[in-house]
């Protein structure tokens, strides 16, 4: 069949092209594929040895596999853009003082140690301060890992001009909860095109549209879809099959309270990306990896085995209807099949579920294919088996005689 033909041909151009290219190249160029692999983000870097947003976070995040590190970026007093999630300093500097990052010059906020992981009281204090967006850039590209910049809107120019000063547009992603209007009005004001995702909380159908067609027209490569509802309409198959078809669409199960209070792990990465999710910010950069290497096997396995029932199998002529069944459920397992070999971004869980109904379907077909050859069912006729049947109705039929002239009898 055609897929085969096409997935067959691509894999070894595939391997050999991923040799060849850094890991920012093809995590940024699959980025604006909508189609493309599952992609991973490490949110704030490997923070459970280190402060999150720091240097040494992200080093420990790109000796893993993961495809993308996620900082969030402020702007202080003095212009400076640094690496910091909060507004204010007082979860994560170790600082008498609490001082907002937006009115306090970076020379204030770098003479003060960040707390290890995520901060708070508990936390002990590191010798790592508050890093730049510029560090940040350099260190990234030394450790051949491309960035997820979250930001407001309002940022967009500056970190793009500094984007652009250090020819590194192309290896980051510009990632806003800003409104539409917000961040057509930051792109106009910038000079230089970023690479963009926007992100919306939600549950609003026509909302949610509406903001995709913006981000559409702003030539936006994702979208991060955010809401507590477990059962909105973000997860629609049907909807996320709209959005897919020219914008990747982010996850972020660090925090449940976004992403209908599913967890960051294996199950709930199945669960999202088999709705069209195909983006998946996590804490678990290690175990992601190896979630994708996975991906990548069970995809291999399903490939043979379709290629060993399907492709390299002529398919018997069904001529009964009694074997409609067996029919129905190889055609559908095939179909199936192709579905999930078509889509670069399927989830473990669907290959996997995928595989056992195609090797149960294509032996319950081989193992009656003599039977489904000439169109008959059942068991095939033998000597042995037709001697059995006749001493079966023998025995029956003289029970019977016997009951009828006892009854006779006593009557």
């Amino acid at each position: 069949m055609t897929i085969t033909v096409l997935f067959t041909a691509f894999v070894p151009f595939a391997s050999a092209t991923s040799l060849s290219m850094s890991r920012i190249s093809l995590s940024t160029e699959s980025f604006h594929d909508p189609s493309g692999v599952i992609l991973g983000v490490s949110s704030k870097g490997e923070w459970g040895e280190y402060p999150e947003n720091t240097l040494p976070a992200i080093i420990k995040a790109a000796e893993t596999e993961i495809d993308f590190v996620a900082v969030d970026v402020k702007r202080t007093l003095d212009g400076q853009l640094i690496l910091f999630s909060d507004d204010t300093t007082e979860r994560m500097l170790d600082a008498d003082e609490v001082f907002t990052v937006a009115d306090t010059d970076y020379s204030v906020l770098s003479a003060y140690k960040l707390r290890n992981a995520c901060g708070g009281s508990n936390e002990k204090v590191t010798d790592i301060g508050i890093p730049t967006l510029a560090e940040a850039v350099d260190c990234a590209r030394e450790y051949d890992i491309p960035l997820m910049l979250r930001c407001s809107a309002s940022l967009i120019p500056e970190i793009t001009a500094l984007l652009k000063e250090k020819d590194a547009l192309s290896m980051c992603v510009i990632l806003t909860d800003g409104k539409s209007k917000d961040i057509d009005e930051a792109l106009s004001s910038s000079d230089g095109k970023p690479v963009l995702a926007g992100s919306i909380k939600g549950n609003v159908i026509f909302n949610i549209m509406s903001y995709v067609k913006g981000l559409e027209n702003m030539s936006a490569a994702a979208v991060e879809l955010k809401t507590s509802n477990r059962y909105g309409i973000n997860y629609y198959r049907s909807l996320l099959n709209d959005y897919g078809a020219s914008l990747r669409i982010i996850a972020d199960p660090t925090t449940p309270e976004i992403s209908g209070y599913r967890e960051d792990c294996e199950m709930y990465w199945d669960d999202l990306i088999s709705r069209g999710y195909s983006v998946i910010i996590t804490d678990h950069a290690e175990r992601f990896s190896q979630y994708k290497e996975s991906c990548a096997e069970a995809r291999s396995e399903l490939q043979e085995l379709y290629d060993k029932h399907v492709t390299n199998h002529t398919l018997p002529d069904f001529k009964d209807e009694i074997l409609s069944e067996l029919k129905k459920a190889y055609t559908d397992a095939v179909a199936r099949s192709e579905e999930l070999l078509g889509d670069n971004s399927s989830s473990l869980r669907d290959m996997q579920e995928c595989y056992s109904g195609l090797f149960k379907s294509a032996n319950d077909v081989n193992k009656n294919f003599s039977s489904l050859e000439d169109g008959s069912a059942g068991t095939t006729v033998t000597p042995v088996r037709i001697a059995l049947c006749v001493a079966a109705v023998a025995v029956v039929v003289i029970v019977q005689i016997y009951f009828f002239k006892r009854r006779k009898k006593v009557g």
